[in-house]
């Protein structure tokens, strides 16, 4: 009965190993493309507000040069 009981024990599989041996390769390529759509998700937010600001420099100097040419012309 021993040896059943031995044989049986050797025989079952034991999920936490193959859980610890395969976690090590998946969680850095999870990590990357989350770090990947983290920058990506900064870079478009810091897109916008740029392009915001450039329009907003944009309107500034169109308004300069509206108001010069009204000093000069008018």
């Amino acid at each position: 009965m021993n040896t059943g009981v031995a044989i049986g024990l050797a025989q079952t599989s034991n999920p936490t190993p193959r859980a610890t041996a395969v976690r090590p390769v998946a969680m850095p390529a999870a990590r990357n493309k989350t770090l990947v759509l983290g920058g990506l998700a900064v870079a478009s937010c810091i897109a916008t507000v740029l392009w915001f600001k450039a329009a907003v420099v944009i309107g500034e100097v169109f308004a300069s040069v509206n108001a010069v040419y009204d000093a000069f012309c008018t």
